[in-house]
């Protein structure tokens, strides 16, 4: 995804319950993961519009004060 390198991660419970989803946007000191959009969180909901979105708004601020 536009040189991104990212991480989909389930982390279940002890003891049971729903699992959580998330996918890691950043690296740490056990996965290289990254993004170099710089507009994501290290921690993103698995929700690829809603991270598109984000990139997007990222994008447009960069280039809306650039061009001023």
């Amino acid at each position: 995804m536009f040189n991104m390198f990212l991480h989909f991660m389930i982390s279940t419970k002890a003891g049971g319950g729903e699992p959580e989803y998330w996918v890691q946007c950043a690296g740490d000191n056990l996965w290289p993961a990254g993004d170099k959009t710089g507009s994501l969180s290290f921690k993103e909901e698995p929700d690829f519009g809603k991270m598109w979105e984000k990139i997007v708004k990222a994008k447009l601020s960069l280039e809306k004060g650039a061009s001023k």
